[in-house]
């Protein structure tokens, strides 16, 4: 029973995983995962990049409220960009730009 109910799973899988690539699905899934990627590696730069300007720390500050509306789960987000704004903020006061 046990090895009947695996092959019917593995049979079922390789249908699925067939038709999923005959359709793109599975290179859209990839593509997203790339995407999504890709956007994390940028948030992570702009969040770690210091800001010369009043005009960068509110360039960051938009990413930042604009990133945790559209993902709500977005992890570390949007406190990374307000530890570095804080920071920004912190030197730009010091240096008396």
């Amino acid at each position: 029973m046990r090895r009947r109910l695996k092959r019917d799973l593995a049979a079922a899988q390789a249908r699925w995983d067939a038709e999923a690539a005959a359709i793109g699905l599975t290179s859209a899934v990839q593509r997203e995962a790339a995407a999504d990627r890709r956007v994390d590696e940028l948030l992570k730069a702009a969040s770690r990049t210091p800001a010369g300007s009043i005009t960068g720390v509110i360039a960051k500050l938009a990413i930042a409220t604009e990133w945790s509306e559209l993902e709500p789960e977005a992890d570390g987000y949007p406190w990374d960009f307000i530890r570095g704004v804080l920071s920004d903020l912190t030197t730009l006061t010091t240096n008396g730009t």
